[in-house]
């Protein structure tokens, strides 16, 4: 049985590899001469490995690894030491060490209530990503599925919010303090203040490395080992990869498909073909001249929310002080996450909204070169900056060389309050817009997650209408990508899962 994907992101070198096991002739089809998607490093700057869109480790299922031994194929995630530090406005934090004891923090006017408030907040969403996290392996669970088994172990407020409310509804049942509230406020896509925030957050939450659940760690060597650990495990299954090949369409006879169109003109047949591309594109761009239904179309061209993110990374002439880790005696390693005020992120949310930059930055940082020798020359240093919200265009216009250096600016402007230094220690800037996102990586959405990972786009909300997990109104095309069920974040989730639905389809015990 001969099988054609369309795309070499992580989610579809996982399928590759699962259906290889299984005996299936499998091709990748990777537009760029390296695979990985989203999930990849590279050397922007000379000598230096950067993680240029997935930039931290923790989403990617242990199953997988373990199916896969990815392990044995290079991959080696580890855990920083200490996990994060939250960066509050008025010099404030909360900084989590790596050992279990217990946050420090300084957050105005902290109340022992206050403290109570917010440890008893992650202790309940810890329960709730441990509560939904195998539901991601079992396609067919509804939202509504999620919200009663949140209600059934007693996490009501959680419960009631989880797709309709907002994290900061939640956060008030829980904590009044304005500075924890801004901390909480970083752990979610998108802003805190909108419905379906809960459930980010609650997604987050359902990270693993290293054997620690809900933690985050990085990868040595960048993030780009675990798409290339994927693929040597992938390929030592007789996976066939091919990079610089662009599909241009989805061979489509009689209403199944057939194979694979490429831009060289050349053909390619196939018993089944599954899409890694976003699945409103593979059905807009990858099968013309397929008539699909009212409903179908009614989806793929409804109004999506124009928030996206952005990637600033900064080589460094040596690292930049920041005076609130040293008075911690801070040694660099592991997040950094700059927390805004609560009215900015509310503010900001109708600004990013209407295509303009936010004005006060949600970021979170790091530092990789601190504790992997493997991503730069010796004693040399680079920064990773995640900026949480950015809209899809710049006031109308694509994003291009000349606003990104607003964008740029922003960044120092927003960091200069905790590293006054910054400025000086910048030596080259590389920065990955939206527009980036579609016109260099090939995510047409112009989003890391294909689709927005707010409350009317999870789980059920995720699948084509009229179709079943991972299947499309074309028989034998199937899609993977992290446009589909559980996807978001480098997770493998959906090319795990729709392994066993093609499986399923031909009568493959999985």
């Amino acid at each position: 049985m001969k099988v054609g994907i369309v795309g070499g992101g992580h989610n579809g070198l996982v399928l590759s590899g699962y259906l290889a096991r299984d005996g299936f002739d499998v091709t990748v089809f990777e537009a760029r001469e390296r695979v990985g998607g989203l999930c990849i490093t590279e050397e922007i700057f000379p000598g230096h490995q950067i993680s240029t869109v997935a930039s931290y480790y923790g989403m990617f299922r242990r199953q997988i690894i373990e199916d896969l031994k990815l392990d044995a194929h290079g991959l080696k995630p580890y855990l920083t030491d200490p996990a994060e530090i939250v960066l509050l406005p008025n010099n404030g934090y909360v900084f989590t060490p790596r050992d279990g004891s217990e946050s420090k923090i300084a957050a105005g006017e902290l109340s022992e209530d206050d403290r109570k408030g917010w440890i008893q907040f992650w202790t309940d969403m810890g329960k709730g990503a441990a509560l939904i996290g195998p539901y991601y392996y079992q396609p067919k669970t509804t939202r509504q599925q999620l919200v009663d088994l949140l209600r059934e172990n007693d996490l009501n407020v959680l419960a009631d919010n989880l797709f309709d409310g907002s994290l900061f509804d939640v956060f008030d049942h829980y904590c009044k303090n304005p500075y924890l509230k801004a901390a909480a406020a970083t752990c979610t896509p998108g802003f805190a203040s909108n419905k379906g925030s809960v459930f980010g957050c609650m997604h987050h939450g359902t990270a693993e490395t290293c054997g620690i659940e809900g933690a985050w760690g990085q990868v040595r060597g960048g993030m780009g080992k675990v798409s290339e650990s994927i693929a040597s495990s992938a390929q030592a299954s007789g996976v066939k990869i091919k990079t610089g090949v662009k599909v241009s369409s989805i061979n489509v006879v009689d209403g199944r498909a057939r194979g694979v169109l490429l831009e060289d003109g050349s053909v390619e047949e196939f018993d089944i073909v599954v899409s890694n591309v976003d699945p409103y594109s593979t059905l807009k761009n990858l099968i013309p001249g397929v008539q699909l239904s009212d409903e179908l179309n009614r989806q793929i061209n409804s109004p999506m929310t124009q928030v996206s993110a952005c990637k600033v990374h900064f080589l460094l002439k040596g690292l930049p002080t920041f005076p609130t880790l040293d008075s911690l005696n801070h040694n660099y390693a592991g997040i950094i996450v700059v927390a805004p005020p609560v009215d900015g992120v509310i503010s900001d949310f109708k600004r990013v909204s209407n295509g303009q930059m936010p004005e006060n930055l949600m970021m979170t940082m790091a530092f990789p070169t601190v504790t992997d020798d493997t991503v730069a020359p010796a004693g040399q240093h680079h920064m990773n900056i995640d900026i949480h919200t950015m809209p899809v265009t710049n006031n109308g216009e694509p994003w291009n060389e000349s606003s990104k250096e607003l964008i740029r600016a922003a960044v120092i402007a927003a960091l200069k309050p905790f590293a006054p230094n910054i400025e000086e220690m910048i030596a080259d800037t590389f920065i990955v817009t939206p527009e980036d996102l579609k016109t260099r990586y090939g995510a047409s959405t112009a989003m890391c997650w294909h689709l927005p990972l707010t409350g009317e786009y999870v789980f059920e909300k995720r699948n084509l209408a009229g179709c079943e997990p991972y299947g499309s109104p074309v028989e034998n095309l199937f899609l993977c990508g992290a446009g589909t069920f559980g996807g978001g974040n480098v997770t493998g989730i959906a090319g795990y899962n729709c392994a066993k639905v093609v499986k399923e389809k031909i009568g493959v015990r999985a």
